[in-house]
């Protein structure tokens, strides 16, 4: 909902500001080829956790667009 948006993020030891559309893209990348690399190294450990987080993520990105609400140019 705020892309432009400024999130905290803690690089080695110092904290800094990033864009928020930089710091979801970086998780859902994260995200993606972890779950990835989990299914495909062995079948002990699935991907399951990392492909639910994904899976909310779009959820919550789809739903943004049900429940904002619309702007009135009056």
């Amino acid at each position: 909902m705020f892309p432009k948006g400024r999130v905290k993020v803690l690089l080695g030891m110092r904290i800094v500001l990033l864009p928020a559309l930089i710091v979801l893209g970086l998780w859902i990348a994260l995200q993606f080829f972890s779950g990835i690399g989990s299914i495909m190294g062995s079948m002990d450990e699935g991907g399951i956790a990392y492909m639910a987080h994904i899976g909310g993520f779009i959820t919550g990105f789809v739903l943004t667009f049900f429940f904002r609400k619309k702007r009135s140019d009056i």
